[in-house]
């Protein structure tokens, strides 16, 4: 898939029940019954601590690819987890949410960084927050 192909824009004040609606299909029942996500959305949009700039949206293709690649990198850090357990490395309660919740967390940490680094961003925090996170992570589930 060529570069081109790959619309990502930031999102239109009208588009926002539309991305609701899309949150709710794609969540719905999936972690429990109905979901809340799209509801999560919609109230962070009200929130003071939503930075408009990095509210993007994509093109269906793109996001098709993104969710792919996502459920891998989801599946691949589950079984990585299941790993740490058997050889007594790391404990989790529950290694399947804390797969998901570790994974969709670097995977945010590593965009910041990114747009950081394009100069995307017009604020500035702490620059070691993944290793800050990371560290913490390691901390919080040593046996």
């Amino acid at each position: 898939m060529g570069k081109s192909n790959i619309m990502i824009r930031l999102e239109k004040k009208e588009e926002h029940q539309k991305v609701e609606n899309l949150v709710r299909e794609s969540f719905w029942n999936v972690y429990r019954p109905g979901c809340l996500e799209h509801y999560v959305l919609h109230q962070l949009r009200n929130d003071p601590a939503l930075v408009p700039e990095l509210d993007f949206v994509m093109y269906p293709m793109a996001a098709k690819i993104v969710a792919e690649e996502t459920d891998k990198m989801i599946i691949a850090t589950k079984q990585l987890f299941y790993a740490m357990e058997v050889h007594k490395l790391l404990h989790f309660t529950n290694p399947d949410m804390s797969a998901v919740s570790f994974a969709m967390t670097i995977h945010g940490l590593m965009d910041y960084e990114l747009d950081q680094s394009n100069g995307k961003c017009s604020y500035e925090t702490d620059k070691n927050l993944l290793d800050d996170y990371l560290k913490w992570f390691c901390e919080e589930n040593s046996i």
